[in-house]
């Protein structure tokens, strides 16, 4: 079988996608991974704690096609959201990091591929909302609903009035999602800063860069599973205790 980079290149790519070192290797010599001391906007993050992060991550039981769970959209791609989403919730002081966790813990869980799948951010919504939601009030339920249902959509084709009620956790879970894009494997997947609203440095996209390496690295080589592997991670830099 071909590394997924290959595949990629030759336009051969399956409809559930896996990743492997050797695609992971490609990604460190063509994205470069920083070392994640040079990063100054982590030293501002207060920690966050371990039992809460396992009790808003997702497990394969939630996805449609269980085999989604271990794919590039899958657990390690909603639990490295989920801290994406927290830090860029402290840089911004955005109060209710909470919900816009839940947004991203869930946002691709009702993928029917890792392809071209338009309408898997308004199925999750859509199911979050009539069987996830019951310890969530209703305004929480309004916000995380509208970030997962619009996580993939074009700023032009959001609704007006989404925008006007919930456009900040729209633009919190976008910019966190793309953080991760540097996991897919063509360059030109990789993401795009004049597609995001928030305005945050280029260290963002280095601590994306550096969260998929270090918790790919310890799921391929050494069996870590998914949220054990992010919360390793996020417990060596210092955001999670």
């Amino acid at each position: 079988m071909k590394p997924l980079y290959k595949l990629a290149e030759s336009g051969e790519l399956p409809n559930f996608q896996i990743l492997d070192i050797e695609t992971l290797e490609w990604m460190q010599k063509n994205a470069g991974i920083p070392d994640f001391k040079s990063l100054t906007f982590l030293k501002k993050i207060k920690p966050l704690a371990e039992n809460l992060f396992r009790k808003l991550a997702p497990d394969e039981n939630v996805f449609d096609i269980k085999k989604l769970s271990l794919s590039i959209h899958g657990l390690s791609h909603l639990a490295r959201v989920m801290l994406h989403t927290y830090v860029i919730c402290q840089e911004v002081n955005h109060k209710d990091y909470i919900a816009a966790m839940v947004a991203a813990a869930f946002h691709d869980v009702k993928r029917h591929t890792d392809k071209e799948d338009p309408k898997h951010g308004e199925r999750a919504a859509l199911w979050f909302e009539g069987k996830e939601a019951k310890e969530y009030d209703k305004n929480a339920i309004q916000t995380i609903c509208s970030a997962m249902a619009y996580h993939n959509i074009n700023y032009e084709s959001i609704p007006i009035i989404e925008l006007s009620k919930n456009q900040y956790i729209i633009d919190i879970l976008k910019y966190a999602d793309a953080m991760d894009r540097f996991r897919l494997p063509k360059i030109k997947w990789w993401p795009k800063k004049n597609l995001l609203k928030l305005k945050l440095s280029d260290e963002f996209f280095d601590f994306g860069k550096y969260l998929f390496y270090r918790t790919e690295k310890l799921i391929i080589t050494q069996a870590y599973l998914p949220v054990d592997a992010v919360i390793s991670v996020g417990k060596e830099i210092g955001i999670i205790n």
